[in-house]
């Protein structure tokens, strides 16, 4: 076979039958090798495939529970009884919260519809009801008609709710609500829903949902709380008790109230309005000592917003004159005392200041707040810091001054109508 052959040729025969099992034996390795890959690939495949069926089965048997609870449990079946029980119980829960509507307008229906996965053909889950209506109330009535709408176990919500404040001479304002409402009824719920009977629990209570709404006008600017300083009233143990008591609002068209919350052991102790809203504390006389009172003042704002206020009412001893010698006149003070100024503080209060020259002392006093100088108890009664003057009370006179003049010399004197008839009345 390889006789006439040369003898390059011989060896390259003999190379080339060598590796021929060789290379069979490659051949074979990489077709089973490759059957392997594709067949293990495959099975994988098919592994996957069959889990996520199996998923996808778990996924649609959850989803059934899911729909099932829903039909049984949060809808009602469409069909015209049951629509108008809806209403029914809508009129009804309007009604039990105070507020005053008209009707309910006819509902609107519609169909709530989706596509199959093969993206052929539209199924209808439920019917869709849309119910208008406006109703009239303050804005508890109106929180408390949506939390109980919110309690009721259904498929329905409160699409829009729009609230307009109406004139109001008194107490809370009142709104017109414009209410849209939306239920849906699943075509396969539970033919025996009772809806009426199946409510939930809110994650908070009415109270505290009261507390952020009702906690401020949320139709104009916040209202602020009113001021009240008492501070320290000395008498002596035969004076009748009485002082005005100067509360502030920085609302001009708030209007204020006045509550004894503790007379501090004073019996028939009392606060008197007068027709001009100007409030008085008043008692009968009283033992020397010290007494603690405690006032609240309100105003009428939207909501109102009440101020406590701490005072101490000092009685002393009456002077007494010596038998064996001439009583001493007392020191004139009145020549030397001075007004240095009237104008508002920090807290936009109305004050005087007052200086005594002989003796350096000084006083800074609101509406009501009195000072003692000479024998004599002299009462801030008004306070005017656009003309600067301020009038002061003593000895049944109203004494009137502007910055700069001394007690002896007020620009204007009259005779104190308020005095007198505490007089009288005595």
């Amino acid at each position: 076979m390889f006789e006439n052959l040369s003898e390059r040729e011989k060896k390259l025969a003999l190379a080339v039958v060598c590796l021929l099992p060789m290379l069979l034996l490659f051949f074979g390795w990489w077709s089973f090798n490759s059957r392997y890959i594709s067949g293990k690939t495959s099975l994988t495949s098919l592994d996957n495939q069959i889990k996520a069926e199996k998923q996808k089965s778990l996924d649609a048997m959850s989803a059934g529970v899911r729909r099932s609870f829903y039909y049984t449990n949060h809808s009602f079946p469409t069909n015209k009884k049951n629509i108008t029980r809806y209403q029914d119980w809508l009129e009804k829960s309007i009604r039990d919260n105070g507020l005053d509507f008209k009707t309910i307008d006819k509902p609107k229906q519609s169909k709530l519809t989706f596509r199959g996965e093969d993206g052929q053909g539209l199924s209808t889950v439920a019917d869709k009801f849309d119910f208008n209506f406006d109703a009239t109330g303050t804005l508890d009535q109106i929180l408390k008609f949506v939390y109980e709408f919110e309690q009721v176990d259904l498929l329905h919500k409160i699409k829009t709710l729009t609230i307009t404040p109406l004139d109001s001479s008194e107490g809370p304002v009142r709104c017109k609500a414009a209410l849209k409402v939306e239920v849906l009824s699943l075509v396969e719920a539970e033919a025996s829903r009772d809806f009426l009977e199946r409510t939930r629990e809110l994650p908070r209570k009415l109270d505290s949902y009261m507390d952020v709404v009702l906690s401020r006008n949320i139709f104009g600017p916040a209202n602020t709380a009113p001021t009240l300083k008492i501070g320290r009233k000395t008498f002596r143990e035969d004076d009748e008790i009485s002082f005005l008591l100067s509360g502030r609002d920085s609302d001009k068209s708030d209007t204020l109230s006045y509550e004894l919350l503790d007379a501090g052991g004073i019996e028939g102790a009392k606060i008197e309005v007068s027709s001009k809203g100007k409030a008085t504390f008043e008692s009968s006389k009283l033992d020397i000592g010290e007494y603690e009172i405690k006032v609240a003042v309100s105003d009428n704002g939207l909501p109102s917003k009440t101020t406590e206020a701490i005072g101490k009412i000092v009685v002393s001893e009456k002077r007494k004159r010596r038998e064996d010698t001439p009583e001493e006149p007392p020191r004139k003070n009145i020549g030397e005392t001075a007004i240095t100024r009237v104008a508002k503080n920090k807290d936009a209060v109305e004050t005087v200041k007052i200086k005594v020259r002989t003796t350096g002392e000084v006083f800074v006093l609101g509406i009501g707040e009195d000072f003692e100088l000479d024998g004599k108890t002299w009462t801030v009664r008004e306070l005017d810091t656009v003309k600067a003057t301020v009038t002061l009370a003593t000895d049944g006179k109203l004494l009137e001054f502007r910055p700069g003049n001394f007690l002896n010399k007020p620009r204007k004197e009259s005779v104190d109508t308020s005095f007198e008839a505490e007089a009288s009345g005595s």
